[in-house]
């Protein structure tokens, strides 16, 4: 195994685990919020393009309709790079 190999294992470990603790944060804590009766106010999911120059930061609330839609887009991309974590340690 060569240390460009070695270099993308180690992103893709690193991506996976920001991943897993996003989706850690997005639906298990809610649960055993419930499980312990603690009230959980409804978030949003939240994008933000950074400003620069005269430009100011942008926010946009995702629609709680759309909110699935996007965290099921970041399951399906964490899967994928599994797979590719998978390929390369056994290559």
């Amino acid at each position: 195994m060569n240390e460009e190999k070695l270099k993308r294992i180690n992103q893709i470990s690193e991506e996976i685990s920001k991943i897993e603790c996003f989706i850690e944060r997005e639906f298990r804590t809610p649960v055993l919020m419930s499980i312990l009766g603690i009230e959980k106010k409804k978030k949003k999911l939240l994008f933000r393009a950074n400003g620069y120059g005269i430009y100011n930061n942008f926010d946009y609330k995702v629609p709680q309709e759309l909110t699935g839609e996007v965290l099921r887009v970041i399951r399906d991309y964490r899967e994928k790079l599994i797979d590719e974590l998978e390929k390369l340690w056994g290559s």
